[in-house]
């Protein structure tokens, strides 16, 4: 009897590290911050961290994860990157004609906005914000991984796009996303469902900036910052996210690089 009492407690015991290990370390932990350091895949950390920027409203984290990423891409040192184009709705009319004209002195950056990266997309700002479309017959609010793929494509990158419909090798797809962290000029997003990684929410998008071998997780740049901090999740359970249905299609991961 004791001996069954103490398998028991020991079954418990753990099934509730298990638990906890599962569930996402949110970055500003000590635990998350202590992840980082130890990291043995970071290199696109600092410059995601650099362009960072949350999700102007509620349906945006693809186009905020666009942003990011394209300015990681190609923004250069001391404003080089010349062709990307303005964002001239961040200053009025009123309020640009305070600023020098001499030599087309401009008050911008050349830096993707979340404006910006919506000039080509082939689902417009109307559209992802609920606006109907030919293709669906419902309100199709956000993008999905086609459209995300769609959308990067039109910005003019190039673009990887992994759909998860079936999960036959995860540890094959977490080698990949690994290799696409290590990769210089290459980053990662996951497109994944919420509750899958026990939080709320439905389905989402995000970069990742990072894998821990140790804890055996990636870290997530979560671009809903007024919902969730940054969060390294477990990699199983993040993979079973992706591998997640999406109204048509199924979720997944993409690598863009220039």
């Amino acid at each position: 009897m004791k001996l069954t009492m103490k398998n028991s407690v020991l079954a418990m015991t753990l099934l509730t590290c298990m638990n906890v290990f599962a569930a996402p370390v949110y970055f500003n932990s000590e635990e998350g911050m202590n992840r980082l350091l130890h990291a043995d895949h970071r290199s696109d950390f600092p410059r995601l961290a650099n362009y960072y920027e949350a999700q102007e409203n509620k349906v945006f984290c693809g186009v905020a994860t666009i942003t990011i990423v394209l300015n990681a891409l190609k923004v250069k040192a001391l404003d080089q990157a010349t062709e990307i184009p303005y964002d001239t709705t961040l200053v009025g009319s009123d309020e640009k004609g305070y600023f020098p004209s001499k030599n087309n002195w401009q008050p911008y950056f050349h830096r993707y906005t979340q404006r910006t990266v919506l000039t080509h997309s082939p689902k417009s700002r109307l559209e992802i914000m609920g606006k109907p479309t030919a293709e669906f017959d419902f309100v199709d609010y956000g993008l999905q991984l086609a459209q995300f793929t769609d959308m990067v494509k039109s910005n003019g990158v190039h673009i990887r796009t992994v759909e998860l419909a079936k999960l036959d090798n995860p540890a094959a797809v977490k080698a990949d996303m690994i290799r696409a962290l290590d990769k210089k000029d290459n980053y990662l997003v996951a497109n994944y469902s919420r509750k899958s990684v026990e939080q709320k929410g439905g389905g989402h998008l995000s970069p990742v900036a990072a894998y821990d071998s140790q804890s055996d997780s990636f870290l997530v740049l979560d671009v809903n910052s007024a919902k969730y901090p940054w969060a390294w999740i477990d990699a199983d359970k993040f993979i079973q996210a992706m591998h997640t249905k999406d109204v048509s299609a199924y979720r997944g991961y993409a690598v863009i690089s220039n």
